[in-house]
């Protein structure tokens, strides 16, 4: 467990992603506007307002919106320094951590 968290809330402009990469911490997030596209290990779901998912530490994942509006989500690490590892480069260079 952490005795810290962070959290904050992100954005996908329609047709905006993040590519896979993993953090050495859990992440959780609930959708509150919006539908995307979330990859969770093997697993891919759709997920729209209300929704929530929990990251394992460690685990491969990654967002993409693919409808026509802004997909927003709360998200929260369970610490305070996480770092992002992507598995593309190309991704890494394109990535604005969470502020």
């Amino acid at each position: 467990g952490s005795d810290y968290i962070k959290m904050g809330d992100l954005v996908f402009e329609p047709g905006s992603e993040i590519g896979r990469h993993r953090h050495q911490a859990q992440e959780a997030f609930v959708v509150t506007e919006g539908t995307g596209t979330v990859w969770l290990g093997e697993e891919e779901a759709l997920l729209s307002v209300g929704d929530a998912m929990l990251v394992p530490s460690g685990v491969s994942h990654a967002f993409k919106n693919d409808s026509g509006r802004p997909w927003r989500m709360v998200w929260a690490y369970g610490g305070l320094n996480v770092g992002t590892e992507f598995e593309n480069a190309a991704d890494a260079a394109r990535h604005r951590p969470h502020s």
